[in-house]
């Protein structure tokens, strides 16, 4: 069976995979790693071409479910290998809801089915150091009022 991952796309994305592959291996389940950069793995996920088994990093800059569900779970998109017409639906209807507590418990719904389903597998959360100094000028500064990239001031 084939298992794709990055090279270089995430911190130790190709070390990690290879952890991984000699636990399922003490499982008996073999896999060949194949370890791509990340435009490679990229175009193979475009063409759906990747391996049953791949890594992926998950992410939002909004802080909203809807990105992650939308982009990865809901069918049709190039990185869903899930096929649920209940939960598309869900998703459809947070997208088109204003009301915020009736768009969360619409959420809350579509991932519980995640959850039930499992159409992908979660094995852990990298974190990302960021530093902010005075004498660092980038342009990008948060306003003193709000949190940058979610953390707090």
């Amino acid at each position: 069976m084939g298992y794709d991952t990055t090279s270089g796309r995430y911190p130790q994305d190709k070390e990690i995979a290879e952890v991984i592959s000699g636990k399922l291996a003490k499982a008996g389940i073999q896999v060949k790693l194949q370890a791509l950069e990340w435009g490679a793995f990229y175009d193979g996920v475009k063409a759906k071409k990747r391996a049953p088994i791949h890594n992926i990093g998950m992410s939002t800059e909004l802080f909203d479910a809807d990105n992650t569900f939308s982009l990865h779970f809901k069918a049709g998109t190039i990185w869903s290998r899930w096929n649920n017409p209940e939960f598309d639906k869900l998703v459809d209807t947070t997208r088109m809801t204003l009301d915020e507590k009736a768009r969360l418990q619409t959420l809350w719904k579509a991932g519980q089915l995640q959850h039930d389903e499992a159409p992908m597998v979660f094995l852990h959360q990298i974190s990302y150091l960021y530093g902010v100094n005075k004498r660092v000028r980038t342009g990008s500064r948060p306003a003193p009022s709000r949190s940058w990239c979610g953390m707090p001031r």
